[in-house]
């Protein structure tokens, strides 16, 4: 039995940790743009390049519910800066799947549609009815799959030593290490 995650899984991960390079204070979001299970580009939820962050005193989103006054925003969504980016780098999306940590809005459903995505992979829901029916009409596939929780410690601090000091096996002959000696590990 396989124990790796499946590519829906790896992928949606990733999409997890490029959500915490967003700076937005109301929502990380984060989204990774694949092509014949190869990533062609990733994005997240900010303004954009090049101007100020956002905080709770200057974002023009605080005290708005999510998926309300969806024109008023000073930021890019993570689905649509995914896009962007493989753009200004040149990849095409066409026939490409995106995953992304939030359920792409109307206005992301509408990008991604336009950009030749055919599938999209999302861990939480957003609340906009709409997105879901522009989908459902272009034929673009939408799958949800719960967020994994990490087996990992990524964002712990980490005092880990470098080069990693190998330790030696005990009781185990060279004739029977696979490294035969050559890594001392065996002797």
């Amino acid at each position: 039995m396989d124990m790796r995650p499946s590519w829906d899984e790896t992928f949606l991960a990733m999409a997890a940790v490029i959500a915490k390079r967003s700076a937005c204070c109301k929502r990380q979001v984060g989204a990774v743009l694949v092509r014949e299970n190869h990533v062609i580009s990733v994005g997240y939820n900010g303004v954009p390049r090049g101007a100020a962050h956002r905080d709770t005193n200057t974002c023009v989103r605080i005290g708005v519910k999510s998926g309300e006054q969806p024109d008023k925003v000073c930021c890019t969504h993570a689905e649509t800066n995914a896009i962007a980016l493989a753009a200004y780098h040149g990849h095409a999306t066409k026939g490409a799947t995106l995953y992304v940590t939030t359920s792409p809005c109307a206005g992301c459903a509408r990008v991604v549609i336009n950009a030749g995505i055919v599938r999209v992979v999302y861990s939480e829901g957003y609340p906009d009815a709409d997105a879901a029916a522009v989908f459902a009409a272009s034929g673009v596939a939408v799958d949800a799959l719960p967020a994994l929780e990490p087996a990992f410690e990524i964002f712990k601090p980490t005092t880990l030593q470098w080069p990693p000091q190998l330790q030696p096996w005990p009781n185990v002959p060279p004739s029977q290490c696979s490294c035969k000696g050559t890594a001392g590990m065996c002797l």
